[in-house]
C-alpha cells in the first residue's frame, strides 16, 4: 500500500469523475511546459463528495527559485507567451464543446467514446498550460507580501502595482446581465456565450433559460472600487515577481475559463451515457475519467462503482497513481489551539465578524450580510455570497486569485493563502481580520 506525505493546503467539493481528469493534465506537463510539477496530489471522500488538495510546500519553493531564476536571465517574454496560449486556448475549447453539444446525441457508442477521448486529450493540452501558474503564484505572492511589509501601507501598494486593465471572464458576465437589464442583450446571448457559467467539479447544470432569469433577479453589480495608485521603490527581484504576478492574473482567469467549459463539456457526455446505459447518474460520477467506455460496454461496472467510497491520485514527480483507499498524510500538523491565522493580504481592511465557513452552494444561506466568509477556495457560482460578507478568508490562494481579484474589486479586507482556516475556526466565532497585516485573530 503506497502511502504518502505531503501537505495539505485546500480542499473543494468534487465528484471523482471530474476531478480524476486533473492529475492526468499534470502528468501531460512534459514537453508542454518548461517548469515541472515535483508533486501534487488529491484525496477524495466519494460518499460526501469533498476533496483535499495536496503539495509539498519544500519542493515548490525550489520551483519558483527556478522561474524567477529563469526570468532573471531570459525576460518575462516566456510567460507573455503562455498568456496568449491559454487565452487561445480556452477560445478553441469553447467552440469545440459548442460543437460537440449539438452532435452527442445521434453518435454510436464507439463514435461517442472517441469524441469524448479526443476532447478529454484537448482539454488537456490548454489546461496544462494554464496550470503553471499553480506552481509559483501562492509562492510568489507571500514572497512579495513579507518583502514590501517594510513599508506599513503594504496591502494598499500590493493592490496598486497589480492593478491592470484586463477584465476576468466573470466581470464580462456581470456585463452581459447588465445589457441584459438595459436590453442591449438577450438572454439567448449569455446563454451562448456563458453556457459553462455554473459548470464546477461538482456538476454541471445545463443554463437553460429559467436559470439564466434567477441569476438576473438575484444579480446585484459588483461595486466598482477605486483603484489605488499608491508607488513604492521596488528591488530588481520584486519588479520580477510584480510582473509576473499582473501576467498571472490572466492566465489563471483563462486557466478557470478552461476548467469550466471542460468540466461542462464531459458532464454533457456523462449525461448521454447514462441515458444509454440507465445506470444511476450519481453512482456514474463515481468513474475516474478514464473509464468513460467501461461506463457505456462494461456490465459489471456498477457492482464497482458502489463498493468504491474513497480515492486518492498522486502524481510523485513521474507518474499518476490512482489508488483506492486514503493515501496522503499531513506531513506537519497544525497547532489546533491557535489563536492567530497568518496568510497573504490581497485586499485591505480591518473587521470583526462572524465566521461563516462555507464549502458549496448549500452553505450559502448561512451567511448573512456582514458575516466573515471563510472558505478553501471560491469560485465564480460565490458570488452571490462574497458580496455580503464583510471580508473573505480562504485556505488556498494568491494575489491574483479568484478571491483576492473580486474583494479587491467590492473593496473588502480579504486573506488568501492561509491553508488552515477552514480547520481552524468554526462557524459564529467572532473573529478580527486585519488584511492589512495578513493576521487572523479568534475573539471568541
Amino acid at each position: 500500500m503506497l502511502i504518502f506525505k505531503a501537505n495539505k493546503i485546500s480542499g473543494i467539493p468534487a465528484t471523482n469523475f471530474a476531478l480524476s481528469v486533473i492529475p492526468h493534465m499534470v502528468n501531460m506537463q512534459q514537453g508542454r511546459i518548461k517548469f515541472l510539477f515535483p508533486f501534487y496530489a488529491i484525496s477524495l471522500n466519494i460518499k460526501n463528495d469533498k476533496a483535499d488538495e495536496w503539495i509539498r510546500q519544500k519542493d515548490y519553493e525550489k520551483v519558483t527559485d527556478e522561474i524567477i531564476d529563469y526570468i532573471q536571465k531570459n525576460g518575462i517574454s516566456y510567460f507573455e507567451e503562455l498568456k496568449k496560449q491559454v487565452r487561445e486556448g480556452a477560445e478553441d475549447l469553447k467552440l469545440k464543446s459548442i460543437k460537440l453539444q449539438k452532435e452527442i446525441n445521434p453518435l454510436t457508442e464507439d463514435e461517442l467514446i472517441k469524441e469524448y477521448n479526443n476532447f478529454i486529450t484537448s482539454y488537456c493540452n490548454y489546461y496544462v498550460i494554464g496550470a503553471i501558474a499553480f506552481l509559483y503564484e501562492h509562492i510568489v505572492s507571500q514572497r512579495l507580501s513579507d518583502s514590501l511589509s517594510r513599508y506599513k501601507n503594504s496591502t494598499e501598494i500590493i493592490e496598486s502595482l497589480l492593478n491592470t486593465d484586463y477584465k476576468s471572464f466573470m466581470m464580462e458576465s456581470e456585463d452581459m446581465l447588465i445589457d441584459i437589464g438595459k436590453g442591449k442583450s438577450t438572454l439567448e446571448d449569455y446563454q451562448k456565450e456563458f453556457f459553462f457559467i455554473k459548470a464546477n467539479y461538482e456538476d454541471a447544470p445545463i443554463l437553460d433559460e429559467n436559470l439564466v432569469k434567477k441569476e438576473i433577479s438575484n444579480f446585484s453589480p459588483i461595486p466598482q472600487n477605486k483603484k489605488s495608485k499608491t508607488k513604492a521603490n521596488l528591488t530588481d527581484t520584486e519588479k520580477i515577481m510584480v510582473n509576473l504576478l499582473r501576467i498571472t492574473e490572466e492566465i489563471r482567469d483563462q486557466r478557470k475559463k478552461l476548467n469550466l467549459i471542460g468540466s461542462y463539456t464531459i458532464f454533457r457526455f456523462l449525461d448521454e451515457a447514462v441515458k444509454r446505459t440507465g445506470i444511476e447518474r450519481n453512482l456514474a460520477k463515481r468513474i475516474f475519467f478514464f473509464e468513460f467506455s467501461d461506463l457505456i460496454k462494461d456490465k459489471k461496472i456498477k457492482n464497482r462503482l458502489q463498493k468504491r467510497e474513497y480515492v486518492s491520485y498522486v502524481y510523485d514527480g513521474k507518474k499518476v497513481h490512482y489508488l483506492e483507499y486514503p493515501a496522503l498524510v499531513e506531513e506537519n500538523q497544525f497547532d489546533k489551539q491557535q489563536k492567530v491565522i497568518k496568510g497573504v493580504s490581497a485586499s485591505k481592511g480591518i473587521v470583526k465578524g462572524k465566521v461563516k465557513i462555507i464549502f458549496g452552494t448549500k452553505d450559502f444561506q448561512k451567511l448573512k450580510p456582514g458575516d466573515i466568509l471563510v472558505t478553501e477556495m471560491t469560485r465564480p457560482d460565490f458570488i452571490s455570497v462574497m458580496k455580503k460578507a464583510s471580508a473573505i478568508i480562504t485556505d488556498e490562494g494568491s494575489l491574483t486569485c479568484h478571491a483576492a481579484i473580486v474583494a479587491r474589486e467590492l473593496g473588502i479586507p480579504c486573506i488568501v493563502g492561509t491553508k488552515i482556516a477552514t480547520r481552524l475556526l468554526k462557524d459564529n466565532q467572532e473573529i478580527e481580520v486585519d488584511a492589512n497585516k495578513g493576521i487572523i485573530k479568534i475573539i471568541r
